[in-house]
């Protein structure tokens, strides 16, 4: 269990710290998956690999305000990859995971909130393992 406090950037450099061989073991296996997917896929997603996620990589922070690319790029600097690289990582990663969602107001037929999250995490034959890490980012 990690315990994390600050800017998501430093967030990331805790989090990637804090897990030491783990870190660099997940960025190898992520890493590994998303080469699987591209060579699966034709030339469109090879393109936008190439062209798209670099420019995400840039200007993503500029748009979205989960935390999730200051966080990658504290992890890129950790790991002494690109911002890239580590976006990828983080695509990568959605090769088993778990997804959370919320509905409110309109998009529920009473009105009322309904949580929801599917847990689909595979283990990739031991060698991700499984973390909680509970973040306290700064107001």
């Amino acid at each position: 269990m990690l315990y994390l406090c600050g800017s998501y950037e430093e967030m990331g450099r805790q989090e990637t710290r804090l897990l030491g061989q783990t870190a660099i073991d997940a960025e190898t296996l992520y890493g590994d998956h998303w080469k699987g997917l591209l060579a699966r896929m034709g030339a469109g997603v090879k393109i936008a690999d190439a062209l798209w996620l670099p420019v995400l990589s840039w200007t993503g922070p500029l748009y979205e305000q989960s935390g999730m690319f200051a966080e990658s790029l504290g992890i890129a600097e950790e790991l002494g990859i690109s911002r890239t690289d580590s976006v990828r990582l983080f695509y990568g990663g959605i090769f088993g995971g778990s997804t959370s969602f919320v509905a409110t107001r309109k998009a529920t037929a009473g009105g009322g909130a309904i949580l929801g999250r599917n847990i689909d995490w595979g283990d990739d034959g031991g060698l991700r393992r499984p973390v909680l890490v509970h973040y306290y980012p700064n107001p």
